[in-house]
C-alpha cells in the first residue's frame, strides 16, 4: 500500500521508476510508523526519457517486468503497476509464478538474444511446458511489431495458468485485492490501470478499515 503511494507520487509528477522489484525497496526504521518502520524507493536509472518515443528501458528485471514492454523496448505508468502487482505476489507468496517468468525469459532471449536460463519444470507441470511451447512458436512467426498485439489475444491463456499458479497460493486474501492484482497484471493494456495513482486509489478504498493506520 505505502509502495504503491510513493510510486503514484512520482507517476503525479511524470516520473516512472520502471525497475520496481524487492531489490529497490528499502525499509527504514521509524518508531512513529505502526509497524516501526517505513518504506523508501530505491534506484530511479532504469529509464531513459527519449523525446517523442518515451521511456527507453535501461534495465530489465524479468520476474518484474511488463512483458508488453519488453517487445517494444518501452516503458509507460502501467509498467510500474505490473512490477507493483508482481512485487505483492511475491511478497504474499514468496515465489515468481512460473510461467509469467518463462514469458517474459522467451520474450528476452529472442528478441535481445540475452540466453537468460529458464527455471526447471517438473513432470506436474505440463501445462507450463505446454504455455511456454506455444509461447516459443507465437515468438518464432510473428515479427516484433505484431508480437505485442498477438500477445495480447494469448491474456486468456494467461489468465488460466494465473488461476492455478497465483490465485491458489492467494485464497486467503480478500477477493477484491486478487481482482486488483490480476487488474495491475493485465496482458491486455486497455483492462490494466494505466498508473500507480488509479492503482492507489482502488487499493486504498479495498483495504479501508482493515486497519487503522491507513
Amino acid at each position: 500500500y505505502h509502495i504503491t503511494g510513493a510510486v503514484a507520487l512520482t507517476h503525479s509528477v511524470a516520473i516512472p521508476h520502471l525497475d520496481i522489484k524487492p531489490r529497490n525497496i528499502i525499509l527504514f526504521g521509524d518508531s512513529t510508523e505502526p509497524f516501526g518502520y517505513t518504506v523508501k524507493i530505491n534506484d530511479f536509472s532504469g529509464s531513459l526519457n527519449i523525446s517523442g518515443r518515451g521511456w527507453e528501458l535501461r534495465r530489465i528485471t524479468p520476474a518484474y517486468a511488463d512483458p508488453l514492454a519488453i517487445i517494444t523496448g518501452f516503458g509507460d505508468y502501467d509498467y510500474d503497476v505490473y512490477s507493483i502487482a508482481m512485487t505483492i505476489i511475491y511478497t504474499l507468496t514468496s515465489s515468481i509464478p512460473k510461467h509469467r517468468l518463462y514469458l517474459n525469459t522467451l520474450l528476452l532471449n529472442d528478441l535481445y538474444n540475452l540466453g537468460l536460463p529458464l527455471p526447471p519444470l517438473s513432470e506436474e507441470e505440463q501445462d507450463l511446458r505446454i504455455f511456454a511451447e506455444k509461447v516459443s512458436e507465437i515468438i518464432a512467426s510473428h515479427s516484433r511489431e505484431k508480437l505485442r498485439e498477438v500477445l495480447q489475444k494469448m491474456s486468456s491463456d494467461v489468465a488460466k495458468l494465473d488461476e492455478k499458479y497465483i490465485a491458489t497460493l492467494l485464497q486467503d486474501i480478500p477477493k477484491n485485492i486478487m481482482l486488483i492484482l490480476f487488474k495491475g497484471l493485465s496482458l491486455k493494456k486497455e483492462d490494466r490501470y494505466r498508473d500507480a495513482i488509479e492503482l492507489y486509489v482502488d487499493l486504498e478504498k479495498a483495504l479501508q478499515g482493515a486497519f487503522k493506520w491507513l
